[in-house]
């Protein structure tokens, strides 16, 4: 492989989104800036799942099953879901 092509694919590889670059919190939710082309129904769904997975390892877990119970704290996670807006 050429020393060019090469380093063509290297940029490919790192151009990657930081999340500290392009997600922002408002009082209406988390907004994330990405491109259209990812944000596919599986893209969205697997985002859900991994948001809702890092909120149960949370502090805020905690503070939503002992103020709510853990059912009604389930119920409340599977509202916390990506949208495409």
């Amino acid at each position: 492989m050429s020393k060019r092509k090469w380093k063509h694919k290297s940029k490919r590889k790192s151009q990657g989104l930081k999340l500290d670059e392009t997600a922002w919190l408002e009082k209406n939710g988390l907004h994330v800036v990405m491109p259209d082309s990812l944000a596919t129904p599986e893209m969205l769904k697997l985002m859900t799942k991994r948001y809702q997975e890092e909120i149960r390892k949370s502090p805020l877990w905690n503070e939503l099953v002992k103020a709510f119970g853990e059912t009604k704290a389930e119920e409340l996670l599977k509202e916390l879901c990506v949208k495409k807006g």
